[in-house]
């Protein structure tokens, strides 16, 4: 089923263009902040050698030396964050070495360092300014590629000499609706009335003619089908024509939400009220993995931007009392984008997929999906050199 729902599976060899990279996670109790970065830069920007030879995997005794010179330069030489208007300075919390088998930098050695500014609840406002522009590889205007992300959302940005600061603030916006999604249950009881009202009448005429076992017999099989026609008239009713496309468009688009989320809780949050507890385990899997993938790496995050449900059509399918279900065939596209490095492609994803909505108990969730087709559509832009973001201050 992820295999439908991703937008790229891979992104390719990394670009040249700036040796490094800022991401901010923000938290309610502390901000994250990961530089990363090639060595050959990031060695002298901490105070170390040009040409220190760094030992991959790092020994604990070049962890501890790049742990001290990264405090030592984080509080005497780049500016604090203004938390809510508080300088405040980081904590170093861990370094990390990578070689030239990871493609971040091409074949560049590179350096992690994660650092956390405390914090007393979800901040109002974080002012950052950044002053280390190292030359872009490609000669062009040293810019420092920036990602910010947050329950609410991500910003992405690209800091430059001429525009060194940005300022984060909540995203608005509501949480995303995530009542299970229920369709009325069925409530016909004049059947089960006429049925309970016809079986006491009849018993009440046949001890009238004091025949008292028929009217035993037949106020016991009044009964009988007066409660059948109530559970019956209780039972779950299967949505059909728009009432059903309505309800799978809710379901899936929880999905894809689930894939924009920002941490393994409110994934799981909106996959439990959208997909069965069979295949639930495996998609949150995959969404968590790609969570990871986020952080590490060249930091390349998929962005949804829009889904279009070009046909969504339900089916002949089984569904029984005991287990109430319908199938339904839908096709629909996905335009998105890859940002990663502060470089920006454009992806437009048409898939078709047969759909396996069931009702579990509590309420109408995804049971299954068969993919039948997905096709890579062009995009303006898309076969064009990677495009820049543009700077932003992101006020």
């Amino acid at each position: 089923m992820l295999a439908a729902l991703v937008l790229a599976a891979g992104f390719g060899a990394s670009h040249p263009g700036p040796p490094i990279l800022l991401q901010m996670n923000v938290r309610e109790s502390s901000v994250q902040l990961t530089l990363t970065g090639e060595q050959r830069i990031v060695g002298p920007f901490l105070g170390l050698e040009a040409e220190w030879p760094v030992p991959f995997p790092l020994t604990e005794d070049v962890r501890a030396q790049l742990m001290r010179s990264a405090k030592d330069t984080f509080a005497n030489d780049v500016r604090p964050l203004l938390i809510d208007g508080v300088a405040t300075y980081p904590t170093v919390v861990h370094v990390q070495g990578f070689d030239d088998s990871v493609p971040m930098f091409g074949k560049e050695h590179a350096f992690e360092l994660q650092l956390e500014y405390a914090c007393t609840g979800l901040p109002e406002v974080i002012e950052l300014t950044w002053d280390f522009f190292p030359p872009d590889t490609r000669g062009g205007l040293p810019t420092v590629p920036f990602h910010a992300q947050s329950e609410g959302g991500r910003d992405y940005f690209v800091l430059s000499e001429k525009d060194p600061a940005f300022i984060w603030r909540p995203q608005p916006g509501g949480p995303i609706d995530l009542r299970p999604v229920q369709i009325e249950v069925r409530h016909d009881y004049g059947t089960a009335g006429v049925a309970l009202a016809l079986g006491v009448l009849a018993g009440a005429l046949a001890w009238a003619t004091r025949r008292r076992r028929l009217a035993i017999g037949l106020t016991a099989a009044g009964l009988l089908a007066g409660s059948s026609f109530v559970f019956a008239a209780r039972s779950i009713r299967v949505p059909e024509g728009d009432e059903a496309r309505e309800l799978f468009e809710v379901l899936h688009g929880r999905v894809y939400a689930a894939f924009d989320a920002t941490t393994d809780s409110s994934v799981y949050d909106l996959l439990e009220v959208s997909v069965d507890r069979s295949i639930l385990e495996g998609i949150f899997t995959g969404i968590r993995d790609s969570l990871v993938f986020r952080e590490d790496g060249a930091g390349a995050i998929c962005q949804v931007d829009a889904i279009e449900y070009i046909d969504v059509d339900p089916v002949e399918s089984a569904s029984t009392l005991e287990a109430p279900a319908f199938d339904l065939i839908a096709d629909w596209r996905v335009d998105g984008r890859v940002i990663h490095f502060a470089h920006e492609h454009p992806r437009r994803t048409r898939y078709t997929a047969r759909f396996r909505i069931a009702h579990d108990g509590r309420a109408w969730r995804i049971a299954g999906m068969q993919v039948t087709s997905q096709e890579r559509e062009s995009v303006r832009g898309e076969d064009a050199p990677e495009r820049d973001l543009e700077s932003s201050s992101g006020d």
